[in-house]
């Protein structure tokens, strides 16, 4: 006789339902098939299409679930092209579906009339196609998956895996070879080899679907198959790290990473340059040891259903672990009155902190590391007040890295005094020596150089001429004529200053 979808619904005592199916506890809701005079055990049908055929079965329910609102979703299969003509081998079966409401009645928010048909089988004259939906599951998302077999090419059955968006639309984002037509064809011995059928469908709890069946060609075997149900690849993003262009002090960088709406998601990093070029596994928080120089981190998530993203999160930054190097920026001058020099100065890379000394004396070799201590600002320095001499500044930066082993320095003299020349040797008086030798000098202390200062000794009398003098012994060119002179030192500082009261020396040279 016909085949029809038969639903009924039992008390928990095991009698008929009454408030389920307008009283009487069973719905027969056929997909293409009505009544004929060969139904004559059925009754409220609800009639589709009227079909004169008796000798075989037309439709059947293989599979039923209950969704989270009650409602029936029942699949199974049913020939699309009913033919008065009927013969055998004019059949064309497809999966068929149907959802009820929690009464029995024909859920018409479901592909507008409460049921659906899926051809899946390649061939396009029919000639005893067979699809046939076998089993199901419901996804959390309400998405309805089918499972069954399809006389795809030639008779050669195939696997058959079909997805359903809760309005009973094809689901396209389930497009298996990427056809994006929610349907997926799969052979476990490979395409074409041998006949295959799916009989069973779970979900397992990271949401992948476990299709199982059997393949008949000469000993039967058993078919398994696990399929990744979620189709949409995750989102990746990095949410704590070095940040984009910058440059780090240390080695050891620590990266934080997260997909939204993905808790079970999983991590996969590279870097390049290539520490490792390949993605290997990683956690979040993520810490990596990477060498100075620039780096390009790119991290991918994978969600529970085994989809990656296809364009990974990157972050690109530049490592600097070596100590910093100290860059005296300004300086107050060699040669100053000022008791309170100021300095600034930088760091590359730039950041971390700074210290400073002020030691005395100059020509330092080292600085002792005990004189360092806080600077009087961030990338600056005034002194204390500091009495007349000579000083050496430094300063040196740390950061991640380490400290500046070589600090900036600069050397400097303070000097609020003028200068003060003295005529230290020459003739005394009357002298005969008409080459006279003289030596010059200032009252600075001896660790001064005279060279510090520009001397200049002036020769009037019997003869007039002047000329730069040094603090070594010199002599005038020439013999000097007899008669009276006076040497007069002027001196002059390398702040201009020059010496208020010039020294004399008096004498008279006479050969006779």
């Amino acid at each position: 006789m016909d085949g029809s979808f038969t639903v009924i619904r039992l008390t928990t005592a095991g009698a008929l339902d009454t408030s389920f199916a307008s009283g009487t506890g069973k719905s027969y809701p056929n997909v293409v098939n009505g009544p004929d005079e060969c139904e004559r055990f059925v009754t409220n049908l609800i009639p589709l299409h009227r079909d004169t055929r008796c000798s075989k079965e037309l439709e059947g329910a293989e599979d039923i679930e209950v969704d989270a609102s009650g409602k029936l979703v029942v699949v199974g299969w049913t020939d699309s092209d009913p033919d008065p003509s009927y013969s055998s081998a004019d059949q064309e079966i497809d999966f068929a579906m149907v959802r009820l409401t929690s009464t029995g009645a024909l859920d018409t928010s479901f592909s507008s009339d409460g049921k659906t048909t899926t051809a899946l089988a390649a061939n396009s004259t029919p000639t005893n196609d067979g699809d046939q939906a076998m089993a199901m599951s419901l996804q959390a998302d309400g998405k309805i998956l089918a499972a069954g077999f399809s006389d795809s090419s030639a008779n050669n059955e195939d696997i058959a895996i079909v997805r359903y968006l809760t309005s009973g639309s094809l689901d396209t984002s389930f497009d298996g070879a990427g056809s994006g037509n929610g349907k997926l064809l799969l052979n476990v011995k490979g395409p074409n080899s041998t006949p295959e059928f799916g009989n069973g469908l779970a979900l397992l709890p990271n949401g992948n679907a476990v299709i199982g069946g059997q393949g008949q060609t000469g000993p039967s075997y058993a078919a398994l198959a696990v399929l990744r149900t979620d189709g949409v690849a995750p989102i990746t993003s990095i949410l704590t790290g070095p940040t984009e262009g910058s440059t780090i002090l240390t080695n050891s960088p620590s990266f934080t990473f997260l997909s939204a709406g993905e808790p079970s998601a999983t991590f996969e990093c590279a870097f390049e340059p290539p520490i490792h070029t390949a993605f290997i596994p990683c956690g979040s928080p993520y810490v990596k040891a990477l060498p100075d120089g620039l780096h390009t981190l790119q991290v991918r998530a994978r969600d529970a259903a085994g989809n990656v993203d296809a364009t990974p999160a990157t972050r690109s930054f530049t490592v600097d672990a070596d100590p910093p190097v100290t860059n005296l920026l300004t300086d107050p001058g060699t040669y100053i009155t000022d008791t309170t020099p100021s300095f600034t100065f930088s760091s590359t890379p730039g950041g971390g902190s700074f210290e400073c000394a002020i030691a005395d004396g100059i020509n330092l070799v080292d600085i002792d590391p005990g004189e360092f201590g806080a600077c009087s600002g961030a990338g600056t320095h005034t002194s204390a007040v500091l009495p007349d001499g000579e000083y050496t500044f430094a300063a040196r930066a740390s950061n991640g890295g380490g400290t500046d082993p070589t600090p900036a320095k600069f050397e400097f003299e303070i000097d609020n005094d003028a200068p003060d020349g003295q005529i230290l040797q020459g003739p005394l008086g009357l002298s005969s020596d008409n080459t006279p030798t003289f030596r010059v000098s200032t009252d600075e202390p001896d660790d001064i150089p005279q060279s510090e200062f520009d001397l200049s000794c002036n020769l009037s009398g019997a003869q007039t001429t002047s000329f730069p003098c040094t603090g070594a012994p010199f002599s005038f060119p020439g013999n000097l004529p007899d008669g009276a002179y006076t040497l007069t030192l002027e001196v002059e500082d390398l702040l201009l200053r020059q010496d208020a009261t010039p020294a004399t020396l008096a004498f008279t040279i006479d050969t006779g």
